[in-house]
């Protein structure tokens, strides 16, 4: 997979002189710190910090306690230094029945901070959507072309008026999963046919008929990109009611509204996952060849989003 690849071709060996540990499963080299092993992908242990324990009856203290809370034991040493101090690891669990991998896609919906911190700062103020979903659409096509399963190029479509485009050639068959609902027309076609990227997010049966195209899309990554007991442990979704005026129901101001946020907390799991793929779209942005071809496909999905844009009147 994309992530794994990636990890073990630049991300682990940072330097010549840090001593890396091992994967207990495989026996690869791990980065210290690293939750799952780039290799074979087992969940490693993770060190935890140190914890302050009295040496007499084993009671657990607070890092800046001096003494004991049960026996009055001195926990700090004539030098300073304290003493009790043990260190433990855990493993990292991941809940029963949870996806052990997140498409690009779905990783970029969890994890925000992996664009880069101007268009971050784009989608979490200015909520620009299409913003957010372009970088799914390019993190996929990235994902695709560095498992080699598609080939990118420019091109140009229309008959009269040519506009730039990424032609999107396959290569070789995939796994749907791996890569998510961004590209299922990808894995419909043959290997050697290509499509290109406005036609892998235009869908001629919606052209302007979808009041929000952009989270249309999203919704449609939520729904396939995470089974459903994945779903339900990571986003949540609350309903909160609208106190109306009399203008407000006259003007048609709906009485509740929902939104979905996402448990940071229990995303942690697929944290390293993310800075993979962060470190992926590093890469191939500041590319000079896919960093252009990136470009290219922010505007044909602007292009392929504003087709299937609902306008009354229109």
């Amino acid at each position: 997979m994309y992530i794994f690849r990636f990890i073990t071709q630049g991300l682990i060996c940072e330097s010549a002189t840090v001593v890396l540990p091992y994967c207990p499963k495989c026996g690869a080299q791990v980065r210290a710190g690293d939750r799952f092993c780039g290799y074979c992908g087992a969940r490693l242990a993770i060190p935890k910090k140190r914890k302050k324990v009295c040496p007499r009856c084993g009671r657990e203290a607070r890092p800046s306690d001096k003494f004991c809370a049960k026996c009055g034991m001195r926990l700090e040493e004539e030098g300073g230094e304290a003493a009790g101090v043990e260190e433990t690891t855990e493993v990292l669990e991941m809940p029963p029945d949870i996806q052990e991998r997140l498409s690009p896609a779905a990783l970029i919906f969890v994890f925000e901070d992996i664009l880069p911190e101007k268009d971050y700062e784009r989608v979490k103020k200015l909520e620009q959507k299409n913003v957010w979903l372009g970088y799914m659409v390019a993190a996929t096509l990235f994902a695709l072309k560095e498992d080699e399963v598609v080939f990118l190029r420019p091109d140009k479509r229309g008959r009269v008026l040519k506009k730039d485009t990424v032609l999107i050639i396959k290569r070789r068959r995939f796994k749907m999963r791996t890569y998510g609902i961004l590209s299922q027309k990808i894995y419909r076609l043959r290997e050697g046919e290509a499509l290109t990227v406005y036609d892998l997010l235009y869908n001629p049966q919606l052209k302007d008929s979808l009041k929000d195209p952009p989270a249309y899309f999203i919704q449609l990554v939520i729904q396939h990109d995470f089974d459903p007991r994945t779903r339900e442990y990571l986003i949540v979704e609350k309903t909160v009611q609208i106190k109306r005026s009399f203008l407000d129901r006259l003007l048609g101001v709906p009485k509740a509204v929902s939104y979905t946020f996402v448990n940071m907390d229990r995303a942690q799991i697929y944290r390293d996952q993310a800075l993979a793929l962060k470190q992926l779209l590093h890469r191939y942005l500041n590319h000079p060849y896919y960093g252009r071809l990136f470009k290219i496909i922010m505007k044909e999905c602007d292009r392929a989003l504003w087709a299937m844009h609902y306008y009354e009147g229109y």
